[in-house]
């Protein structure tokens, strides 16, 4: 339905996004009206259909749909419409898969065990645990995961105890759990990453580039970046190889990294000394606005569990 206009809007448009744009276009082609003919309604249909969990997700769709659409108004030289949602996105959100995809404290301490790798007694690819790390204990996003600097890095004793202090660009983050303090140095030191065995390979190591990031990438001739494209791919891939969390129905490739900062931010909700501005200041955020929906998802959490134990 859109080949005619994909490419040349790639072409001709400041597309930063593409991987996002083309899984909108996907989802476009199997909506069985065409942009130029939706009506007021149908701008909210198709992004109810899209089963998104997430209100900023939502927010970023809806441009990048209105972007797109007004470039294919231009091409059939039309009038575009003022396409609106009239529905609050809370509202648009799926919340059956939200609740899917939601992960406990539980869950996540299995998962970061999951994703270093043991073999004859030693273990590897702390990288990775401490991509899951950083986002839940430190509420980091894939961009503050991908420029953090080991120098942004401190470890010190307080009271006898060692924390870390993990110095961001409008904030700091302090981690105090002995096992993720550990996971975080032994990334420090790393230098090689561990690769299971496959149909082409044995077991085998790789080379993390020399770089002053904390989440280096592998050594390759093709690259000269000192920091990884994309944390949060890098999590998704290893997550997947993991399967089904143990004890649990979630296939672990369904989390991404967004997935695991909010559910973070929906357990922290659900203790009655944290609020939604204890939140924005934690993570970061000049407003507390989309945390309101958080909040309200920790109080249905609550009820829910609540009506089972009757």
């Amino acid at each position: 339905m859109y080949e005619q206009y994909i490419e040349k809007f790639f072409t001709e448009e400041n597309v930063s996004e593409e991987e996002t744009y083309e899984n909108l276009f996907n989802k476009l082609e199997n909506y069985n009206v065409h942009m130029l003919d939706w009506n007021e309604n149908d701008l909210e249909k198709f992004i109810i259909s899209m089963s998104s969990v997430s209100v900023n997700t939502l927010n970023k769709y809806i441009q990048f749909l209105r972007d797109f659409y007004k470039f294919v108004c231009k091409q059939e030289d039309k009038i575009p419409k003022d396409l609106k949602v009239k529905k609050e996105l809370k509202d648009c959100i799926d919340f059956e898969e939200l609740k899917r995809r939601t992960i406990n404290q539980k869950d996540y301490k299995t998962l970061r065990e999951l994703l270093i790798v043991e073999d004859n007694g030693y273990r590897y690819n702390f990288r990775d645990a401490c991509i899951l790390v950083l986002a839940s204990s430190a509420h980091c996003t894939n961009t503050e995961i991908k420029n953090l600097m080991k120098s942004d890095i401190k470890f010190y004793k307080l009271a006898g105890r060692e924390i870390c202090r993990i110095n961001l660009k409008n904030r700091f983050e302090i981690i105090e759990d002995k096992e993720e303090i550990d996971i975080i140095k032994r990334t420090i030191i790393e230098e090689h990453y561990y690769m299971s065995e496959n149909a082409k390979k044995k077991n085998h190591f790789i080379i993390l580039k020399s770089s002053p990031a904390l989440i280096r990438p592998v050594a390759t001739r093709q690259s000269e970046n000192k920091t990884v494209a994309n944390p949060s791919e890098i999590l998704k891939k290893q997550l997947t190889k993991l399967g089904t969390i143990p004890g649990t129905n979630i296939f672990a490739g369904d989390i991404s990294l967004e997935d695991v900062v909010r559910s973070k931010k929906i357990e922290l909700l659900r203790r009655k000394d944290i609020t939604t501005n204890d939140i924005k200041n934690i993570s970061g955020k000049s407003s507390e606005c989309d945390l309101y929906w958080l909040q309200n998802l920790a109080v249905m959490f609550q009820r829910e569990e609540k009506s089972k134990m009757i």
